[in-house]
């Protein structure tokens, strides 16, 4: 049984798919091409700190550039609320890529409703991490609905998000059922019907 000394870290790479008998997946073209140039730790508690800063250094030590999140269970919980939403909005479309980056309608919908999972999660003690994912809640519906639509027509989508989320729906499932528990605990969720329809 691992205690509460333990270090977590981020994914360990970008989700892909299969075809026939081989795996795809996303990988760099260069050594400093995000997100892939640098790797994600953290402690999921207090007492896991000082091996964090151990484990930090080793890594940097190789050459690596590391990122620590504290706690890191936050960030699981942010990324998966983020994916999931993504997931969404294709599962919707068939996970067909260009029907989904046109469908204005649907990405707004999956974006509202990523949004009031974080804003659940956020309410229950959790923090949105990176920070960055925080523009969500912030940031105009019609701007961050552009992004969404530029990332999905992507290569990067093409595997890492629609490949993976065909081989990987029960996953999904699972963590979207996960992230409406907690969220709903802070009032009505509109995010569970919605994803509940989509899966």
């Amino acid at each position: 049984e691992l205690g509460k000394d333990r270090v977590l870290s981020g994914f360990g790479m970008v989700g892909g798919t299969w075809r026939e008998q081989k795996l795809v997946y996303v990988d760099r073209k260069n050594r400093k091409d995000p997100p892939f140039d640098n790797f994600i730790l953290g402690a999921p508690f207090s007492e896991g700190r000082p091996i964090l800063r151990e484990v930090t250094m080793y890594f940097n030590g190789l050459g690596l550039k590391v990122h620590n999140f504290d706690p890191i269970g936050d960030w699981h919980l942010s990324h998966a609320a983020m994916i999931v939403g993504l997931a969404g909005m294709l599962y919707k479309n068939g996970c067909d890529i260009e029907k989904t980056a046109r469908d204005k309608a649907g990405i707004r919908q999956g974006l509202l409703a990523t949004r009031e999972a974080l804003k659940g999660l956020q309410k229950s003690g959790h923090a949105i991490l990176p920070k960055d994912l925080k523009g969500i809640l912030y940031f105009p519906t019609w701007l961050i609905r552009l992004r969404i639509q530029r990332l999905i027509r992507s290569r990067f989508a093409e595997i890492g998000l629609a490949g993976h989320a065909q081989v990987a729906r029960d996953e999904m499932k699972a963590l979207a059922s996960d992230i409406c528990e907690i969220a709903k605990g802070q009032g009505p969720c509109d995010t569970l019907k919605t994803w509940q329809e989509w899966f």
